[in-house]
């Protein structure tokens, strides 16, 4: 799994899977639905998320993005919509 995120400046942070799980979450209560429905979709995601990055020791916040948001897309395009724009406004990552 991925230790580390580099963030669009350059800096580097721990790989915080949590935290990357939250703003999922938040972004599903933007897009009006339930704590219970966005948590079991961010699980979902990250489920799938996390084996594409298990052997990368670091990892680009926009290349973290991208996964998300193509996970996001294939079942979930509304909660897509709302991520982007809860990244947009929040840059949690």
């Amino acid at each position: 799994m991925a230790n580390f995120v580099t963030k669009t400046d350059g800096t580097r942070v721990p790989f915080q899977e949590e935290k990357l799980k939250n703003s999922i979450v938040a972004a599903g209560h933007d897009a009006g639905l339930s704590n219970e429905e966005a948590t079991e979709i961010a699980t979902q995601v990250m489920s799938l998320v996390m084996p594409l990055i298990q052997n990368q020791e670091e990892i680009s916040s926009a290349e973290l993005k991208e996964k998300i948001t193509a996970e996001l897309e294939v079942s979930y395009p509304a909660l897509a919509d709302a991520w982007k724009k809860y990244d947009e406004t929040k840059h949690h990552i």
